[in-house]
């Protein structure tokens, strides 16, 4: 707010959209890290205030995370919202977790309608409701529908079919002819000699709105590392780059690729620091998470012709590839590539075992559960002091809550008097 002089930097398109729609990223919290892992760390807060009862708590935690934007984990923080809407709650519990929902829509209507318009955009190109051979397969079906019960001969199931296959095109074509917004705002200027004058309003997508090609310090240096090593990195010569699937995706392909092609290695695992972890992208010494002395870089081959070249073929790219879903980064990834499946079993069994099995007594210990179940999916949290540090606090003390009895013991008055 300070550096754009704007009250809402959300909606501020100037200096290049630096601000805009990645507002949210400069919001890190005391943690100081990335703004995910404030999300996450303010998710935790929504959920503990609102067993707590604590009404403004609660808002000033989900107004945090609304701000961040982290659409993954602001999905998976609604999504728990509604689970425990109609699990385990109160009335008054009940109407939080209702206020904490219109909090995350009015940001998104108000602060920042770009993100809004975004999520929008992503539903509809995966829906694609509107495509024209799905309301024609739909015509179809309504053709063999035989409402009466009674026989229907083939001369009338022609009739039917030919009547509405020409309602279907009569309905398509009425839909393209409907005016848009923009057509009723030029019908509504006014009418001059030379016609009705309009300038539209710039599309603020083009590269001289958006920083696209500005080289950034830290994407040189994954430039400089494709350069160095590019003989090895088979996806950072393709040209063009054109994706089939998100980066998290492609991740956990190539994990289970490796792993089914290298039977010792899917046991036991290639050790830390050799395929997926935070230490193995920054031994790399490419600025990648964090700095590395120079005479220590390390790359073990197989995280070289896997991961890296995953991860440098998107976020060397333009902005519109370096998102959380472009990289290769999970927990879940991090403990079968480099412990195997039985470092995989020890996180499910006796960490995550460890908290589940108290289920039945835990209160919001459950949804923070539950969250942290989900974004193992989103980083390498055993390699932060901070999330995981919270949540087993929180865990701990919320199983403590539920298990032991709150007594008093008694003391004679001569007792008290030898104490004090």
């Amino acid at each position: 707010m300070w550096i754009t002089k704007s009250i809402n930097p959300y909606a501020f398109m100037g200096m290049h959209q630096r601000y805009y729609i990645n507002t949210g990223d400069n919001v890190m919290g005391i943690s100081f890290d990335i703004s995910s892992t404030n999300a996450v760390i303010c998710a935790f807060g929504v959920f503990y205030f609102i067993y707590k009862n604590s009404l403004p708590m609660m808002i000033v935690c989900m107004s945090t995370l609304a701000l961040t934007y982290s659409n993954l984990i602001s999905i998976l923080v609604l999504l728990i919202l509604a689970f425990i809407f109609v699990y385990k709650t109160t009335r008054n519990q009940k109407s939080m977790i209702v206020v904490a929902l219109l909090l995350y829509v009015i940001s998104l209507v108000k602060i920042s309608p770009q993100n809004e318009k975004y999520i929008n955009e992503v539903t509809k190109s995966t829906l694609r409701e509107n495509r024209i051979e799905k309301q024609g397969h739909a015509a179809v079906q309504a053709t063999t529908a035989n409402p009466g019960g009674r026989f229907i001969t083939r001369d009338e199931q022609r009739r039917r079919f030919a009547q509405n296959y020409l309602d279907s095109l009569s309905r398509i074509k009425a839909e393209q002819e409907k005016p848009s917004a923009l057509d009723k705002k030029i019908k509504s200027l006014p009418l001059t000699d030379d016609g009705r004058l309009y300038i539209p309003a710039p599309n603020t997508h083009f590269a001289e709105f958006y920083n696209t090609g500005e080289m950034t310090p830290d994407r040189q240096q994954l430039i400089d590392c494709i350069a160095a090593h590019r003989a090895q990195l088979s996806l950072c010569r393709l040209e063009p780059f054109n994706p089939a699937l998100p980066g998290k995706i492609t991740g956990a392909i190539q994990t289970f690729n490796y792993l089914t092609s290298h039977s010792l290695q899917s046991i036991v695992g290639l050790a830390p620091g050799n395929f997926s972890s935070k230490i193995a992208f920054r031994a790399v010494g490419a600025g990648i998470r964090g700095n590395y002395p120079p005479k220590y870089i390390y790359i073990n081959p197989a995280f070289m012709h896997n991961h890296l070249d995953l991860y440098l073929s998107f976020f060397s790219k333009d902005a519109g590839f370096r998102s959380v879903r472009n990289n290769p980064y999970s927990t879940y990834d991090q403990m079968l590539s480099e412990y195997g499946i039985l470092g995989l079993l020890a996180l499910l069994i006796f960490y995550i075992g460890f908290f589940a099995r108290h289920y039945k007594k835990l209160s919001y210990g459950l949804p923070i559960l539950i969250m942290v179940t989900g974004i193992f999916f989103l980083d390498y949290w055993f390699e932060q002091l901070s999330v995981l540090v919270i949540f087993e606090l929180m865990l701990l003390l919320n199983i403590k809550e539920t298990t032991t009895p709150h007594l008093k013991t008694k003391t004679t008055v001569q007792e008290e008097l030898a104490y004090a």
